[in-house]
């Protein structure tokens, strides 16, 4: 539960962050790596995007989150609907103290109730948009560094050091994933499965079919692992 109160209103509409970035997995990719999986208080991101016309949702879930169930019900209950719904008026959301995040007010919208969500659209595409999630116990100072960081992470790419970063993490999983044994999957630890799942989400288009195999059972056994856990509807 957070300390700090929230405002009792709920909104007429949502005021989102906003970006012109053009290299869209990338940024959402930094927004968990460097907003999210780095405090116990990240949940996870959420973006929306279209490929060959099909609305997708790409879910990078922070491992190191205290509740597994609370991630799990946000994989098993956000959908695309409930995506679109939190971005509109009326949404089940109420302004929190921290500028540009809100509350969530309602099991409907498919997120635990109490968990503080950032929205995130870009500045053309509206096809483009990200939640970025916070919930549970947080030291003083954390989620305002999460929240400085988001919003460097939003401004205009400033080239080659960032992308020289990004690449390199990349080629880092690739080789973790490559060198895996898929015999000894079961004794992995589930944090490590879920890293590699989480942060490769999305970015093994056009890679050999040897990888995209492995990699699909790398994440049919994180949902088998992560289902076995007892659902909750308690708030984050």
């Amino acid at each position: 539960m957070f300390k700090k109160k929230t405002v009792a209103a709920t909104p007429a509409a949502v005021t989102m962050l906003r970006t012109s970035r053009e290299d869209w997995h990338r940024l959402t990719e930094e927004i968990y790596v460097r907003a999210v999986a780095k405090i116990p208080c990240g949940m996870a991101v959420v973006s929306k995007s279209k490929l060959l016309g099909f609305t997708r949702l790409t879910m990078r879930l922070n491992p190191a989150f205290r509740s597994g169930e609370a991630t799990q019900w946000v994989r098993r209950h956000f959908k695309v609907g409930q995506f679109d719904s939190i971005f509109a008026p009326g949404a089940a959301l109420r302004p929190y103290e921290a500028a540009g995040l809100y509350e969530i007010t309602d099991i409907k919208a498919g997120l635990p109730v109490h968990c503080l969500v950032g929205l995130i659209a870009h500045e053309k595409d509206p096809d483009l948009r990200a939640v970025v999630l916070f919930g549970g116990e947080r030291l003083e100072g954390q989620l305002e560094k999460s929240l400085a960081a988001l919003r460097e992470c939003l401004a205009p790419t400033k080239g080659a050091v960032r992308d020289a970063q990004l690449q390199a993490r990349r080629e880092e999983l690739l080789r973790d994933l490559k060198a895996l044994d898929l015999k000894e999957l079961s004794h992995l630890d589930v944090d490590v499965v879920a890293r590699l799942v989480n942060e490769l989400e999305g970015a093994l288009d056009g890679a050999p079919i040897e990888m995209r195999s492995k990699y699909r059972a790398l994440s049919d056994h994180l949902v088998r692992r992560r289902t076995r856990e007892r659902p909750t509807h308690a708030g984050a």
